[in-house]
C-alpha cells in the first residue's frame, strides 16, 4: 500500500478503533488537558486531526503514532496490518520533514510586542498572582479591542515607517494565524491571556498558549499555535539545591511562585510527553522534586504515573503537595490568601 493510500484511511474509523473518548468529529484530546470540554477535532474538509487546546495536529499516521506512542513504521504496520520487512518498504515510507518553530521567531516576537501586560496583571491578580510575578514571568494579554489591531499590524506592517507586513502564507504556517473565507485571522480571537513558552534564558519562543478569560468554554479554555505541541513551561534551574515543583499548567506554576514552595515547571496536560521524556526524567534526578497535579482523578493519576517513572529511574519516591479541599494549586493559593486577610 502506498503512503498516500494509508493517509487516506478514514481517520474517524481509526479514532474509534483507538478508543479515543467522544463522538463524531469532536473528542477529548489524548494529551490529557481536556477535563470537561472536548478540543480534539476531525474537520470535515480533510482526513486529519487538530487539537484547539494544545495545538497538536497531523495525519491519521500521526494520530496512531501519538496515541500509541510508537514509531512511524510501527504506526503504518498497525494501520495496514502488513509487516514491513524489506529495506525497500522502509525507503518508500519516508516521513515528511517537520517545520521548525525556529523559522517563525520574528513573527512570535512581533506578536508579543503587539500585546500588553496590564490586562494580564488585572486578571491574574484576581487569581492571587502578584504584578511582579506576572511581569517577571512575561505573561501578556490582548486588549479587548486588540485583535483587529494586531492582525492589521502583522499583515500590513507600518507603511509610515516603511515597515512591511508579513506574508499571509508565513503567518498561517507559523500557527499563529488561520485562514477563513480566504482571509487570515489571528487564532487568539477569544483567548486573550497569552502564555509564552520560552527556553531557559528567554531568548527563544518555543510555544504560545492563549486562555479564555471570559468564563465561556464553548471553544475550550485554551488554544495554542496550530501544528506545534507545547513544550514545558519553565525548565529546571541551574541551582540544584532549589526544589522543583511539577504543576499542571502555567497558572498553577505562577501560584507555585507565590507560595514559595519551589521552582515551578508547568505541563500542558497530564499526558504531556515533554515531562516524561527520558532525558528530562534523568535531569530531574539532580533535584528534590515535588509533584502537584490537580486534585481530581486525572491529576492524582498523573502524580502516581510520574512518581512511578521517577522511582523506576532514580529509585526515589516523589513528594506531593497536599491540597486539602482545593481543586488545584491556584485554588490552594487563593484559599491561603483569604485566610491571611
Amino acid at each position: 500500500m502506498e503512503l498516500q493510500q494509508i493517509k487516506n484511511i478514514d481517520i474517524l474509523t481509526v479514532a474509534e478503533r483507538l478508543g479515543i473518548p467522544g463522538q463524531g468529529r469532536k473528542r477529548m484530546c489524548y494529551q490529557g488537558h481536556d477535563k470537561a470540554t472536548a478540543s480534539l477535532m476531525f474537520p470535515k474538509n480533510g482526513n486529519y486531526f487538530i487539537c484547539h487546546g494544545c495545538g497538536i495536529k497531523g495525519s491519521v499516521i500521526d494520530l496512531v503514532m501519538n496515541y500509541l506512542n510508537i514509531e512511524f513504521i510501527a504506526a503504518v504496520e498497525w494501520l495496514t496490518g502488513e509487516k514491513m520487512e524489506s529495506k525497500k518498504d522502509y525507503q518508500q515510507m519516508e516521513k515528511p520533514i517537520a517545520k521548525s518553530i525556529m523559522d517563525y521567531q520574528d513573527i512570535y516576537w512581533l506578536f508579543l510586542n503587539c500585546c500588553e501586560k496590564q490586562g494580564a496583571v488585572e486578571y491574574l491578580s484576581s487569581r492571587g498572582i502578584s504584578k511582579q510575578t506576572v511581569i517577571d514571568s512575561k505573561i501578556y494579554c490582548i486588549s479587548p479591542d486588540g485583535v483587529h489591531r494586531i492582525e492589521q499590524r502583522m499583515l500590513d506592517g507600518k507603511p509610515s515607517e516603511f515597515i512591511k507586513g508579513i506574508p499571509e502564507e508565513r503567518l498561517i504556517k507559523s500557527g499563529l494565524f488561520y485562514s477563513t473565507s480566504g482571509k487570515p485571522r489571528l487564532i487568539f480571537q477569544n483567548h486573550r491571556l497569552i502564555f509564552p513558552y520560552f527556553n531557559q534564558d528567554f531568548t527563544v519562543i518555543q510555544g504560545i498558549q492563549g486562555k479564555r478569560i471570559d468564563n465561556i468554554e464553548r471553544a475550550g479554555k485554551f488554544i495554542c499555535l496550530s501544528g506545534f505541541s507545547l513544550p514545558l513551561w519553565n525548565y529546571p534551574p541551574t541551582d540544584t539545591s532549589i526544589p522543583v515543583v511539577i504543576c499542571e499548567g502555567v497558572i498553577d506554576g505562577l501560584s507555585c511562585i507565590e507560595l514559595g514552595v519551589g521552582y515551578p515547571i508547568g505541563v500542558a496536560g497530564v499526558n504531556s510527553k515533554a515531562i516524561f521524556d527520558p532525558q528530562m526524567i534523568n535531569n530531574l534526578g539532580k533535584f528534590d522534586v515535588i509533584v502537584a497535579g490537580d486534585n481530581d482523578i486525572a491529576g492524582r493519576e498523573f502524580n502516581l504515573k510520574l512518581t512511578k517513572e521517577f522511582n523506576r529511574v532514580h529509585e526515589v519516591m516523589l513528594k506531593a503537595i497536599s491540597l486539602g479541599n482545593a481543586k488545584d494549586l491556584n485554588d490552594f493559593l487563593i484559599s491561603q490568601k483569604s485566610r491571611q486577610k
